[in-house]
């Protein structure tokens, strides 16, 4: 894209990769297969487009067993991405 990241952007890259993974990405606007990337942990889970929907429900509901109330998965979240999240969010 030859564009910088914003800082939130940045902040968010770097929480979720790191290492030679987050040098290739951002440097060399490296690409990655869904396998490289779920075996980077890049993505959770790597699926079928037919099978994306059923998947992503199927997790949504077993991830919802461990955040309740809701607001517990939420604050959970935001410390996880709190420095991300803040530049995000910030005015540029």
């Amino acid at each position: 894209m030859r564009l910088p990241l914003t800082p939130g952007m940045s902040a968010l890259v770097r929480a979720k990769m790191g290492g030679r993974v987050l040098r290739d990405c951002v440097l060399q606007a490296k690409r990655f297969s869904a396998e490289e990337a779920e075996t980077l942990q890049i993505i959770d889970r790597a699926t079928e487009p037919d099978d994306l929907v059923r998947e992503a429900v199927a997790m949504a509901a077993n991830l919802a067993k461990y955040g309740e109330p809701m607001e517990c998965y939420q604050e959970l979240k935001a410390e996880m991405y709190r420095d991300a999240a803040h530049l995000l969010q910030a005015k540029l």
